[in-house]
């Protein structure tokens, strides 16, 4: 749903949609290595600390167990078939492997695959967004949930994740999840979305309304931006592009062509040319300024002056205003939009609420380049 990590509050929704996914990989087997091993974590050991709330790895474990249970027992499938195999065709083989319960929870902790890292980040910001949400005596319904959950769903269903002729309910049974369940995974999701309402009314300076939503479409001409030290021969691709734009746009204004066929044989953007230009439904501060300007100052239907941007000249008209849009239609604009005050505003909150998670993997170093 958003740029940045939400890792495993918005990746978590994702990722239990695909629990049919392999997790080999986050159950690598156990090294067998000649030298000392490091100590096994006992279950005791605080793994991550959210406020003056510390998580050890038995909370971890049970949360799992009851929070996901299938889940759970996939992971420890993969981690005790890997160390199955590896004690008895590995080059210390035995001829038959036996492991209690507690020394498969070791194993676990031992090996720490990713995904117990990425369980624990939910719950560290679950807890984190529910107290920032408590402070500013911010409320969320199931109601409210169950709309992310749908927009969810809707958008596993466009992609063809669900097949056709299978209902949201028979989808989740073979992904063992519930409505109920999932309601627990969303609900960080939903009180993010509010608390990121209320940043982007602060950039705005006022309460989010219609007047804030708008589709349009556009129409491009690509040319680089006119600058003091620009050739003459730049100079006059700038004025060319300029001219064909107000060519184009007469022959619009006169009803020669619609803006969507228009958009289709003139515009220089592959992205969405193809669809008459169609940009989809945004709110205001998502488009480059020159742009966003030029949209939010126009009426619908109405094809604008030519606009420049730095990636050219455009044409703008409105095709839907934010009252046409629907819920759902708007619910994506505003989550597109305050992506862009996503990776600030959870720094800010983790460094509130001195927020750890000991289990995160560091990503791998970038490759050295070589001066040699």
């Amino acid at each position: 749903m958003y740029v940045r990590k939400l890792s495993a509050t918005a990746a978590a929704a994702l990722f239990l949609f695909s629990a049919s996914a392999s997790l080999a990989q986050n159950a690598p087997p156990p090294s067998v290595s000649p030298v000392p091993a490091p100590a096994i974590p006992s279950g005791a050991t605080v793994v991550g600390q959210v406020f003056d709330t510390k998580i050890t790895w038995d909370d971890l474990i049970q949360y799992m167990q009851t929070s996901n249970p299938a889940e759970f027992d996939s992971l420890m499938a993969n981690l005790l078939g890997a160390h199955a195999a590896a004690g008895l065709f590995g080059p210390n083989s035995q001829p038959s492997v036996t492991i209690t319960k507690e020394q498969a929870l070791a194993l676990l902790r031992q090996s720490n695959p990713p995904l117990m890292g990425q369980t624990l980040q939910s719950i560290l910001e679950r807890d984190m967004l529910q107290d920032e949400a408590a402070k500013k005596h911010i409320t969320v319904t199931n109601a409210e949930v169950d709309m992310d959950i749908e927009q969810r769903l809707s958008e596993l269903r466009t992609s063809g994740r669900i097949p056709v002729g299978e209902t949201d309910d028979q989808f989740l049974a073979s992904q063992h999840l519930t409505k109920a369940g999932l309601r627990k995974v969303f609900l960080p999701v939903t009180i993010l979305n509010k608390l990121l309402t209320g940043q982007l009314e602060k950039v705005y300076g006022h309460a989010v309304t219609n007047a804030d939503y708008v589709q349009a479409s556009h129409i491009l001409i690509k040319v680089p931006p006119v600058t003091a030290a620009s050739t003459p021969a730049e100079k006059k691709a700038d004025a060319s592009a300029l001219a064909k734009l107000e060519k184009i746009r007469s022959e619009i204004v006169a009803g020669k062509i619609t803006f969507a066929a228009a958009a289709k044989k003139y515009s220089q953007d592959a992205s969405n040319a193809p669809h008459g230009g169609d940009l989809g439904p945004f709110m205001r501060g998502f488009m480059v300024a020159p742009f966003d300007k030029a949209v939010f100052s126009l009426k619908p239907d109405v094809v604008s002056q030519p606009v420049r941007t730095v990636y050219g000249y455009h044409l703008i008209m409105i095709t839907k205003t934010g009252g046409q849009l629907t819920s759902m239609q708007k619910l994506q604009a505003l989550q597109s939009r305050e992506s862009s005050l996503l990776s600030a505003f959870l720094a800010s909150l983790e460094k509130k609420a001195q927020m750890k998670n000991t289990l995160q993997q560091a990503a791998p170093l970038p490759p050295q380049q070589d001066n040699g």
